[in-house]
């Protein structure tokens, strides 16, 4: 089929739409940068105590310049930004228990608050030209005088007036998106779709009334923590994109500048930017977005893996059995940890991965394996049985192409550095989670640095070595792969051990086989067990944890690969 052939099968009706959309989409894009060029927030810090004096960043001064200003007993937040207008509004915004007192600009105080989360007001003679200026926001915790220090919360400030074009530009954004997606992978209109989905949920009436429970308690679980990676990376990271007009700056710059932590890129922006900030510009900064819409992606994530086991297994078992399997994976504590306690982005990545395996003989799978890559690195590691088992090189290399398309905003700048920020963060990190490195007494950090390049040389090695090896079954190649990364990578976390979970269901669903079920429960406790000592206990008790772990994964990794090779219709064969 020629190109032409293809663009008259996507018809001009749809064609016409999808223009529209992305010409108002870079209309209202552009509207909103250069709405936000006239104010840039440079640097925060937080002061928990009273000192001297608050210090400014000069204009092209490395030091800073210090300024006389009242002091408190209070924590305050320090806030350096530039301006090119003489006045500009802003917002300010605190969760979940702290508020504002006191604002100063530049030594004078501007207004005096009880006790406010939600402030807006004008900032005036600030002269223009781009000069540095600094606010000072006395905080505290709700309803008493304690510091800032002790409340763990945010504080977040804004150019108001943008929030209408922001709004506009995540929608039309968004909708854009699906339309295409939609297109590219169903050959039908979203309406079409829709109601077919809707028919679907009538006739599953258990199905959908299971569904409606294990989302109400996610949601109901969803309040009461955030994880460190969604608090101080994904969050902060979604701020500088939404506030910062050059990318250079948002994916490279290792600080933020509105939270006091430091911000850099290690991961693919499937999950932030793309999902997170889409959500952040479409509903604001507020208690919703950061209570449950910060959770949402691997929410949906949980929904896409229930829906390959309910389409996997519907054609395989008895209804009663397949609901049996779906509360199996929809209640099980492991993910609904993962998802609404912590809201790491696994699942997200995983329902994409499963779909583009479970769509692998059509052509969307190029779609859906590159949304699983752009989410996380770690589908990568079934390239190689995608590639020496199942000999899909066309649909691969469509998939590299989806992928470098998603990327390319941050490969513009500086293509070398982002890649490094990808692989040599992760590569040379020091040692973390349940390591048997950590229990290295008397080594110093340059002898585990040696050794580590060395292990990680030696998997490569043996990768190399079990992809060549002719009498190797694929299946327990990866086992293999899979086990002996997890023993010599110096960083290891219990989310690792959920990737093998909705794939042993699938070999259960295809071979009926019960010991998987087994092996399935004890990897969820095994999952529930080292988070609980991680939180709970000192790491150094489990200093070979990880070779557990490996052993366990080793061996749910063999059903993985051959719940993929089921899924596609591949009998076992080597």
């Amino acid at each position: 089929m020629s190109f032409t052939d293809k663009i008259k099968g996507i018809g001009l009706p749809n064609l016409l739409i999808i223009s529209l959309l992305s010409i108002l989409f870079s209309f209202s894009a552009l509207q909103v940068a250069d709405h936000g060029l006239g104010f840039s927030i440079t640097s925060a810090s937080f002061r928990p105590r009273s000192l001297p004096g608050w210090y400014l960043k000069g204009d092209g001064d490395p030091g800073f310049l210090p300024i006389n200003l009242p002091s408190f007993d209070r924590g305050y937040y320090l806030i350096n930004f530039s301006s090119d207008e003489n006045t500009v509004d802003v917002r300010m915004y605190t969760y979940p228990n702290s508020c504002i007192g006191k604002v100063y600009l530049d030594g004078i105080i501007l207004s005096e608050y009880p006790c406010s989360t939600n402030i807006s007001m004008s900032l005036e003679g600030l002269g223009g030209g781009g000069a540095y200026h600094m606010l000072a926001l006395e905080t505290r915790k709700v309803e008493t005088d304690e510091a800032w220090e002790e409340v763990n919360g945010f504080l977040q400030i804004e150019r108001a007036g943008t929030d209408f074009f922001w709004r506009v530009s995540a929608l039309l954004c968004l909708s854009s998106i699906i339309w295409f997606l939609f297109l590219a992978m169903r050959g039908v209109s979203l309406a079409g779709y829709i109601s077919k989905s809707a028919a679907l949920l009538r006739d599953n009436r258990h199905i959908s009334l299971m569904i409606v429970c294990a989302i109400i308690i996610r949601l109901l679980i969803m309040p009461s923590y955030m994880s460190v990676d969604l608090r101080y990376w994904a969050l902060i990271f979604t701020e500088n994109l939404v506030h910062k007009s050059s990318l250079d700056f948002t994916v490279l710059d290792p600080e933020y500048t509105v939270f006091h932590s430091e911000c850099f890129m290690s991961h693919p922006p499937g999950w932030t930017p793309y999902s997170m900030a889409i959500i952040r510009l479409l509903f604001g900064f507020n208690w919703i977005y950061l209570t449950y819409l910060t959770k949402l992606p691997p929410l949906i994530g949980d929904l896409m893996i229930a829906y390959v086991i309910w389409s996997v297994g519907k054609a395989k078992m008895r209804s009663s059995h397949l609901h049996l399997i779906l509360a199996v994976f929809l209640f099980n504590p492991a993910f609904i940890m993962n998802t609404a306690y912590q809201g790491k982005a696994d699942s997200l990545c995983l329902g994409f991965l499963m779909l583009a395996v479970k769509n692998i003989k059509k052509k969307r799978f190029s779609v859906y394996y590159a949304l699983s890559l752009v989410c996380k690195q770690l589908p990568i590691f079934l390239l190689p049985w995608f590639l020496f088992n199942q000999r899909i090189f066309k649909k691969l290399a469509y998939a590299g192409l989806i992928v470098l398309l998603l990327l390319s905003p941050y490969l513009y700048y500086d293509p070398i550095l982002f890649f490094d920020r990808m692989t040599k963060t992760h590569l040379f990190k020091t040692p973390e989670g349940f390591t048997w490195i950590n229990n290295l007494k008397g080594w110093s950090s340059g002898q585990i640095i040696e050794l580590t390049s060395n292990l990680f040389l030696a998997y490569l090695m043996l990768v190399i070595l079990i992809s060549l090896y002719p009498k190797t079954r694929k299946y327990h190649a990866g086992a293999l792969v899979y086990g002996l990364f997890i023993i010599f990578n110096r960083v290891v976390y219990e989310q690792y051990l959920l990737w093998t979970l909705p794939f042993m269901l699938m070999v259960y669903i295809l071979e009926k086989d019960k010991a998987v079920l087994s092996a399935y429960m004890l990897i969820s406790f095994s999952y529930l067990l080292s988070f609980e000592s991680s939180a709970m206990l000192d790491r150094s008790i489990f200093g070979l944890w990880n070779i557990f772990l490996a052993l366990i994964v080793a061996y749910t990794m063999l059903d993985l690969f051959l719940g993929l090779g089921r899924m596609v219709g591949d009998e076992g064969r080597s």
